[in-house]
């Protein structure tokens, strides 16, 4: 899409975008990229399939787009408002996700094995593993809470960390570009073997059972996310299908009834939903 208002078919096989960033200069491939936006002066807005937004500067002024009528042109980039690339959003429900101070977001695995926190009683090191969430406090210190609810508060040792998007990019994040990181929790061995005996109930032959697993699916809430989403991308389509309307449910995408439409007789006919 142009500022003018125009919008260009064009194809983004083989394009690479190279991106300036405050973790340096990132190679985004096509496939990867879900959209690019302008964000004001010379920044750009990059939307990965991996859920992750990138903020930085383009290396070039210029894209050169491959038009769907069979030519390429050249085009500033001050001259564009957006680009679309084709691909669905696929988020990785065991990546960690990652604030940064300006505005980004990373849905990535964090490489570093154990932080060290330098607090008022000496440095202590911790498994990324045992943690749950890291907050960058106003003094510039950082509150570390792990899973099992014990917090520390104090300075990072390291200066950076090392980060894998989706995509395969690697990445060092300086500690000052990182407002929140936020990790997936590990779920004790016994209630993942419930979730998904529950799982299997949800396509089961009676109809009280698959009701009855769905609703204690939905009442365990978002800490059955990780399996369930797991579950979504296996081949088994009965089980996608369930699969996604219990995860729809938690996540509160539940689609709305429609409402019954008045008759003059004082009663009400409610509307049937249109078809595909």
């Amino acid at each position: 899409m142009l500022r003018s208002g125009n919008t260009l078919a064009w194809d983004s096989s083989g394009m690479t975008i190279q991106l300036k960033t405050a973790c340096g200069m990132l190679d985004l491939r096509a496939e990867d990229v879900s959209s690019i936006v302008a964000a004001g002066g010379k920044r750009w807005r990059v939307h990965l399939r991996d859920s992750s937004t990138i903020i930085g500067s383009l290396a070039s002024e210029k894209f050169t787009l491959k038009l769907k009528l069979g030519k390429n042109i050249t085009i500033s980039s001050f001259r564009v408002r957006f680009l679309k690339f084709p691909g669905e959003i696929v988020q990785s429900p065991d990546a960690a996700t990652v604030l940064l101070e300006n505005g980004g977001r990373l849905i990535c695995k964090v490489s570093d094995k154990k932080l060290t926190v330098q607090t008022d009683h000496g440095a202590a090191s911790v498994s990324m593993a045992d943690i749950w969430i890291i907050r960058r406090q106003a003094d510039g210190n950082v509150k570390l809470t792990t899973h099992k609810g014990s917090i520390l508060t104090g300075k990072l040792t390291a200066g950076s960390l090392a980060m894998v998007l989706g995509s395969g990019v690697k990445l060092n994040v300086p500690l000052e570009q990182i407002n929140v990181i936020a990790l997936p929790r590990k779920l004790p061995a016994e209630m993942v073997a419930k979730i998904e005996a529950l799982i299997k109930e949800l396509v089961d032959t009676s109809a009280a059972k698959r009701k009855a697993a769905a609703e204690k699916l939905i009442a365990m809430g978002k800490d059955t996310l990780i399996v369930l989403k797991r579950y979504s991308s296996k081949s088994n389509l009965a089980i996608d299908k369930a699969v996604w309307e219990v995860i729809d449910k938690i996540e509160g995408r539940v689609k709305p009834q429609p409402p019954p439409l008045q008759l003059w007789g004082g009663g009400n006919l409610r509307a049937m939903p249109e078809r595909a």
